[in-house]
């Protein structure tokens, strides 16, 4: 099947928006001042790492290659700016929050089974880290 361009680049912004937010959530993680924390950093950051690779799968599979697409060097700087845990919490569940939506909407517009498949479990997973910040009073 011929994908569409909308399709390679929703794929290539959210591998973007991931791979930053993988690399942000280890950062914390890695500075994290008391570990309080530490267990739902390690699994946001795994989330997200799954999700990285479900993409990166994605546009492999659709013919594109994935190892030319670099974190989002906006979402990097954001990341960058917050300091307190509160803030790095908080900075991660909107961005969930974000890809949920993102992943939402995607389902409505995907050309066939599979790509509503990926989407689904990419919004779900996606969900799951959201409630799992959302929970911690972020």
């Amino acid at each position: 099947m011929v994908r569409r361009p909308g399709y390679l680049a929703a794929l290539r912004e959210e591998l973007s928006a991931h791979l930053a937010l993988t690399e942000m959530a280890r950062r914390y993680l890695a500075t994290l001042p008391e570990q309080k924390y530490a267990t739902l950093l390690r699994r946001v950051a795994d989330d997200s790492q799954e999700i990285t690779y479900w993409l990166a799968r994605a546009l492999r599979v659709a013919g594109d290659a994935a190892g030319a697409v670099t974190p989002d060097e906006r979402i990097r700087r954001q990341g960058a700016r917050q300091q307190a845990v509160d803030d790095q919490l908080r900075f991660l569940r909107f961005h969930m929050e974000q890809s949920v939506r993102h992943f939402e909407r995607y389902v409505g517009a995907a050309e066939d089974a599979g790509q509503r498949h990926l989407w689904q479990a990419l919004a779900a997973r996606s969900q799951g880290a959201f409630a799992e910040l959302s929970a911690a009073g972020s």
